[in-house]
């Protein structure tokens, strides 16, 4: 799981969620982005557009603009494992472990 807090005004709002999306399709992963709301100290607007994108860049999570919220999602790791090996994925990846 990728995960990007964020400071987007609003201008940008669309840049934001395509390069979201792109973030999660490139790495084969989910990725949450969550972004503020409300105007900052410079008068600046955020929107939010806050949200969970699958690795096929599918939309399973979406919070809409300017909404304040709390959400829970279970990820699925067959979906993440099968989207992977259907696009052959990770092949030469190195082998490590985290401990």
């Amino acid at each position: 799981l990728l995960i990007y807090l964020a400071n987007w005004p609003s201008v940008r709002s669309t840049a934001w969620k395509s390069l979201l999306r792109a973030r999660a399709i490139e790495n084969m992963a989910y990725a949450a982005g969550l972004n503020r709301t409300g105007t900052d100290g410079k008068g600046v607007s955020h929107t939010g557009d806050s949200m969970l994108v699958a690795p096929d860049g599918s939309i399973p999570l979406k919070i809409g603009s300017g909404v304040e919220s709390m959400q829970h999602f279970t990820l699925d790791a067959s979906f993440l494992a099968g989207t992977r090996e259907k696009l052959g994925v990770g092949g030469d990846w190195d082998s490590f472990i985290i401990k």
